[in-house]
């Protein structure tokens, strides 16, 4: 959901280390994340509960010595307590909804947005944009692109509000 971030692929690698006995191990992240500015992180999703009972901190730390530049830069630990549940549905939402671009949808909510003169539902855009099935998908892309703004938090359906955003 983040601007910034400009590609995710699961389970991208593995981690090649070495424990204290000598014995090699593996960890692979659950996704890899590069950024606008060059840099990458992978990424490790787990419950908090289970980070808690299996001291996964120190996994990761361990890991992370042996992290090769040319696989990420850093490990970050994303637990249920990182986001609220909305964040998580929208993002997963998201995601979904970046894998089969539209870019002729895309440009429509655009066009609508720039004639915006006040907040409305997604419902209402979306029949207004006269794109069927298009529409919505291409309306949530636009929130997290900035052309338009969701006034309150919480998950994105049909009557949430939107507004102008700040990227037009």
């Amino acid at each position: 959901m983040r601007p910034d971030v400009i590609d995710i692929i699961d389970q991208p690698f593995e981690i090649l280390a070495v424990d204290d006995e000598g014995k090699p191990c593996t960890k692979i992240p659950d996704f890899w994340i590069k950024y606008v500015d060059g840099s990458s992180s992978a990424i490790e999703v787990k419950p908090m509960s289970r980070v808690k009972a299996l001291e996964f901190e120190q996994d990761l730390e361990f890991f992370s010595q042996f992290l090769q530049p040319d696989q990420a830069d850093e490990i970050i630990l994303v637990t249920d307590e990182s986001f609220e549940r909305w964040e998580a549905i929208n993002a997963e939402r998201l995601l979904e909804m970046r894998r089969e671009p539209d870019e002729q949808a895309d440009v429509a909510i655009e066009n609508l947005a720039a004639c915006m003169t006040a907040p409305t539902t997604i419902g209402h855009l979306v029949d207004q944009a006269n794109l069927g099935g298009r529409a919505f998908p291409a309306i949530f892309r636009a929130i997290y692109s900035g052309v338009l703004r969701q006034i309150e938090d919480g998950t994105i359906n049909l009557t949430t509000i939107v507004e102008k955003g700040t990227i037009q």
